[in-house]
Order: structure tokens, then C-alpha cells, then sequence
């Protein structure tokens, strides 16, 4: 999200929802949008994360972890990603978090998974059991059909979404 230029376009600062899609466990990020336009330092991308830190009282863990967020989102390849976020980076859970690197308690990744797990459960009710000592969710947007499935003979939730073939509204289809 940039907080900045949403505040100069259409939405308040304080009726942005990045804090509370945050507090809630979705895995946003602060970003920038038209720097030259919105911004008034050399370094766009600071002042939005030093302006959101006093806006919605950010700690420094909070910080820490919406810039594992952007990395893990960004498009910079697989070795740039561990070389700032760890060798395992792509393993789900604590098990993928280097606080070293990061700088993001353990606890607080496997609250946040932990909770993405249980809330899957709860919107297939009971169609995604997943055993507590083996708990993997696999993400593959490539696949050409939007089901979500688990397999009896693993404990694996596995979501398969294609956003070209997706319906917008019944009955209309859009590319994306």
C-alpha cells in the first residue's frame, strides 16, 4: 500500500486500512507510488515507513516484519531474497524465518501462520484438516482451474487459483 498518495488522492490517512489488514494477519506491505509527486525526501520509500511508524505507532518489530513482507512479495530473484531474508526463506512458518536475517521473532510468524491455517479451516470447515505437526499450505497461482482440495493420504491444503479465468461478477468473465 502507499498510505502517502492514497492520503493525497482519496483516502485519509486515518481511514487507511493497511493497519488494520496488518493487525488482522494479512501480509501487506508500505510501498511507494509517483515518488516525485508524492513524496519530499530522496528516499520515498523511508519516509513512508517513518511516517506510518508515528501515524499508527508501528513498533520496530512491526517495521521489521512489513519489510520481510515486501521482500518476500517483490519481484527481485531467489538469491537476492536470501541473501536478505535467509536461505529458507520459502518454507512456511518459523521454520522459513531467519531472525538474524530479519529480524521478525518466531513467535510471531508462527502466530500469524498458525492463524492463516486455522482460518483456512474454519472457510472449507473441515475440508482442510491439517495435522498440528505437519502444517504446509502450497500456493500455486499457475493452476487453470480455482478449487481448493485436500487430500486424505497427506496432511497438504492445497489452493489452485488461475486470475486470468476468473469470474468477476457471475456470469462475466475478465483477464487480469
Amino acid at each position: 500500500m502507499s498510505p502517502l498518495s492514497n492520503n493525497s488522492l482519496f483516502l485519509r490517512y486515518h481511514r487507511n486500512p493497511l493497519p488494520e489488514f496488518f493487525a488482522r494477519g494479512l501480509p501487506v506491505t508500505l510501498s511507494t507510488d509517483d515518488p516525485l509527486q508524492f513524496h519530499y525526501t530522496k528516499e520515498p520509500l523511508m519516509e513512508e515507513y517513518s511516517i506510518a511508524a508515528q501515524a499508527w505507532k508501528l513498533s520496530s518489530c512491526d517495521m521489521c516484519e512489513l519489510a520481510r513482507n515486501s521482500v518476500i512479495m517483490s519481484g527481485f530473484p531467489h538469491e537476492m531474497k536470501q541473501y536478505w531474508l535467509g536461505v529458507d526463506y520459502r518454507v512456511e512458518g518459523p521454520a522459513g524465518n531467519d531472525i538474524t536475517f530479519t529480524n521478525v521473532p518466531d513467535v510471531r510468524i508462527s502466530f500469524r501462520y498458525e492463524t492463516l491455517i486455522d482460518e483456512l479451516q474454519n472457510i472449507f470447515r473441515g475440508d482442510a484438516r491439517v495435522a498440528e505437526h505437519q502444517k504446509s499450505l502450497r500456493v500455486s497461482p499457475s493452476m487453470t482451474q480455482s478449487t481448493a482440495r485436500h487430500d486424505d493420504s497427506s496432511t497438504m491444503v492445497k489452493l489452485e487459483t488461475n486470475l486470468s479465468a476468473a469470474e468477476v461478477f457471475p456470469g462475466q468473465s475478465s483477464t487480469f
